[in-house]
C-alpha cells in the first residue's frame, strides 16, 4: 500500500490515497480511533 486511504475501501468505494501524513495528523487519527495506521 502506497499511502493511507481516506476511508475504508470496503465501505467507501471512492476512497482516495493520502500521499503524505504528518506525525501530528497520524496521532490525531489514532486519538479519534483509527484502527490501522
Amino acid at each position: 500500500m502506497d499511502g493511507v486511504l481516506s476511508a475504508d475501501p470496503r465501505r467507501v468505494p471512492d476512497a482516495t490515497v493520502i500521499d503524505s501524513l504528518s506525525y501530528s495528523e497520524a496521532m490525531e487519527l489514532a486519538y479519534f480511533g483509527a484502527k490501522v495506521l
